[in-house]
């Protein structure tokens, strides 16, 4: 911002510069008409005229050279102002990603939960992009059912459905909701899938992944852990909102979206503003 104020005062005082020389030309021309007037009678010296006649040159020379100054000058802040110059936009997003970096020394997590395939240790050197744990939100689980295939025709988002876990036992009934279905079937991203190219024609009745959402009150007071076996009673009498059971990847997972990072950018950018109006 400084260096900016500068090249700006530096227009101005190339400016006021260039409007003095040009006074003083105006006034060495007037000067060297009226004695050139005065020579026929002798009351002006011919070495006078020529020396005012070499001012007049050399000042006109510097005028030059000042008009060349002030473009330079003003090619570097013409049509800016100190809130949209180029020097200044690319010190505030230098002073943006400084922040957001300086704002993330401590890493905080993203979501609440348990952490699990934990591979960091006190003392370890990391880098960016380098997994350090998985943190599993306890209080936002859901169940995979495995639907046979010749079922999946009933299905729609929404369906009620009663659980039970093993866990448990029949003493405890949790609640859910038909979320979607996964990629493919099981044996689809099996390690060595079934191949019937051979002319293998008995069929086996597939099982598609069916992801449903449990209630949070209910995951509180009777707490889940990942892998537990349930069983899944769901209820295809009633339709739901949708007629098409949709992929996962169009259901939104509460459980693992956060807000945690979005007001870094605009702390950011406050600071910036600051900066530019103490210094304007």
């Amino acid at each position: 911002m400084r260096q900016l104020r500068q090249e700006f005062a530096a227009v101005q005082e190339t400016q006021a510069k260039l409007r003095a020389q040009q006074a003083q030309l105006t006034k060495l021309r007037d000067d060297l008409q009226r004695y050139r007037g005065a020579q026929a009678s002798g009351a002006v010296a011919t070495i006078q005229i020529a020396d005012t006649t070499q001012d007049v040159n050399a000042l006109q020379a510097e005028i030059a050279a000042t008009a060349a100054k002030l473009q330079a000058a003003q090619a570097l802040v013409e049509g800016t102002t100190l809130q949209n110059n180029p020097q200044v936009r690319a010190a505030v997003a230098d002073l943006e990603r400084r922040y957001i970096d300086w704002a993330r020394r401590d890493l905080r997590a993203p979501i609440s939960g348990f952490v699990v395939q934990r591979s960091a240790y006190p003392g370890l050197m990391i880098h960016p992009g380098e997994r350090l744990f998985t943190i599993v939100p306890l209080d936002d689980l859901w169940v995979v059912a495995n639907v046979k295939e010749t079922q999946m025709a009933h299905l729609r988002p929404g369906q009620p459905v009663r659980l039970e876990s093993y866990y448990y036992g029949d003493r405890v009934i949790f609640h859910g909701t038909v979320q979607g279905l996964l990629p493919g079937a099981g044996s689809a991203f099996a390690v060595l899938p079934p191949e019937n190219a051979t002319g293998n024609y008995i069929h086996i009745v597939e099982r598609v992944p069916i992801r449903i959402s449990l209630r949070r009150a209910e995951i509180r007071r009777y707490p889940l852990r990942p892998g537990l076996s349930m069983i899944a009673h769901i209820d295809i009498h009633q339709e739901g909102p949708k007629n098409v059971l949709e992929p996962i990847t169009t259901t939104p997972t509460r459980g693992y979206e956060s807000r945690i990072y979005a007001g870094e950018l605009k702390r950011a950018r406050r600071l910036a503003q600051r900066i530019i109006a103490r210094n304007s």
